[in-house]
Formats: C-alpha cells, structure tokens, sequence
C-alpha cells in the first residue's frame, strides 16, 4: 500500500506542478537551447517574480530526482 500511495501522491504532484507553473504546454527537446550561449539583459522585457522561478526549478529538480522517467 505505501508504493500506491507514493505514486499517487506523485502523481498529483505532477499534475498540480503541471497546471501551476504551465508544463502542460511545454514541448520536449533533449536540449532547449545552444549549450554555453551567452545571455544578455533584456532591458524591456516586463518584470517577473524571483521566486515564482525558484519555485519552478525547485519543483523541476525534485520531479526529476524522485521520477526517473521524467
């Protein structure tokens, strides 16, 4: 029983992450963008919460530490 519920809990897990930070929406690639490429500031781009992305990372890390098949 304690296997089903921990695939279970992950499993909704998923799907909360999945509606919160919009990975729904998100087409796989193996890498999402050139390895080493230099970023730049986008001085008029609009301002986004900090924290809101070290949720979304966290929650990336986690998922990918606890499910293999991820």
């Amino acid at each position: 029983h304690d296997l089903y519920r921990s695939e279970k809990t992950e499993k909704l897990l998923v799907d909360y992450s999945d509606k919160k930070y919009g990975f729904e929406s998100c087409d796989p690639m193996d890498t999402p963008m050139v390895e080493k490429s230099k970023l730049d500031e986008d001085k008029e781009g609009k301002t986004v919460d900090p924290s809101h992305y070290r949720g979304m990372i966290g929650t990336l890390l986690y998922l990918t530490a606890s499910r293999p098949d991820l």
